[in-house]
């Protein structure tokens, strides 16, 4: 699977407050000396190490684009502190700004979780008063400090949510490409302060958020190939992230740098024998306005292989080994045409892949 899969689309289609982004199409009245859209970004070292706002600038202009930024950024700065200072008022009164990005960090605890969203309700109210939409950007923990990582995911979720904000899910992305290459070039030097590479992603992301610029998904294709890697445990298999694979094409022209994987949602395999589990999802992806939903159902063994029969000779209750998981595996006749292949890592990882179907009206 591609690393570059985790700075593709990331909540642009699991994050509803995403559906507030202003399109491209959707430029603001004030559109002055051909400039599309204002930015201002409050926040730290986070913000201005390499530049942030440059390269976002840059980013939308090779989306076509135009932005002007401005940055008010100090370092160890957290929103309370510019607010205190009273600049960043002034500059959202002008009402020269469509969008006000702000950015603490890291914010895994409680204190940081307050200021993020007491902090941010003032910055919201301010805003939504004068013309300009709230964003967050999300950030990570230092590397010594990784055991935090969700937290901080967490708390810019929650802070995000309670005051109708749009979300840049930059931690996030990271965490996701951290956790599946154990690359961290993310990180500069001190493990902690974003090299050029890191805020580059950094800079994907906010774009994305902002303009919605990721790759559209059809419905010319009506077939649909769900990846993930699973977590076993026990009798199960626990999927966290599934990801939907769109824009390859068949023979000569073929080019993996045309493939998207676009998250997709969970699931998760629970086996009730040696041949038999439950299959349960959640989606909250959308194609063409319908939902994939939620659900699940029971699956069989398609083919017999040696993993199974030695389940059977072990008794299913009794059997430590998770071999027989492997395989492959569909939901029956009432199912016949779409399955599951289940391909184990190791005794913790699995491979599962679910070939099946685009929704439609009448899923």
């Amino acid at each position: 699977m591609k690393n570059i899969i985790w700075l593709i689309t990331l909540l642009l289609f699991t994050n509803p407050s995403l559906s507030t982004a202003k399109s491209v199409n959707d430029k603001t009245e004030n559109n002055k000396e051909g400039v599309d859209y204002r930015i201002l970004f409050v926040g730290n070292s986070l913000t201005y190490t390499n530049n942030l706002p440059a390269l976002v600038k840059n980013k939308a202009s090779a989306e076509g684009i135009t932005i002007e930024t401005k940055m008010l950024a100090k370092p160890n700065y957290a929103i309370v502190d510019h607010w205190a200072d009273g600049n960043v008022q002034n500059l959202i009164k002008s009402k020269q700004y469509d969008y006000v990005i702000i950015q603490q960090g890291p914010s895994s605890q409680a204190n940081g979780y307050h200021m993020l969203v007491n902090g941010g309700q003032q910055y919201k109210e301010l805003c939504e008063a004068y013309g300009a939409e709230l964003v967050y950007f999300m950030v990570w923990p230092a590397k010594r400090h990784y055991f935090t990582f969700d937290g901080v995911i967490a708390n810019y979720t929650a802070a995000a949510e309670a005051n109708h904000a749009l979300l840049a899910p930059v931690g996030k992305v990271w965490k996701a490409h951290f956790d599946t290459t154990h690359d961290y070039s993310y990180y500069g030097p001190d493990q902690f302060h974003p090299s050029l590479k890191g805020s580059q992603v950094a800079a994907d992301v906010i774009t994305e958020t902002l303009f919605n610029t990721g790759p559209e998904v059809t419905s010319d294709i009506q077939q649909a190939w769900l990846v993930g890697i699973g977590n076993i445990l026990e009798n199960s298999i626990d999927v966290p992230e599934v990801y939907l694979t769109r824009g390859g094409v068949f023979g000569e022209n073929f080019d993996p740098e045309n493939i998207n994987n676009i998250p997709w949602g969970n699931l998760k395999i629970e086996f009730t024998s040696c041949h038999q589990a439950d299959m349960n999802y959640e989606s909250s992806l959308s194609i063409d306005a319908f939902e994939f939903g939620s659900g699940g159902y029971p699956i069989q063994r398609l083919a017999m292989n040696r993993a199974a029969r030695d389940c059977d000779d072990n008794n299913f209750n009794n059997i430590e080994d998770k071999s027989f998981f492997s395989g492959t595996f569909y939901g029956g006749d009432s199912r016949d045409g779409e399955g599951f292949n289940i391909d184990l890592l190791d005794d913790q990882k699995a491979i599962v892949t679910w070939f099946t179907y685009l929704p439609t009206p009448n899923r």
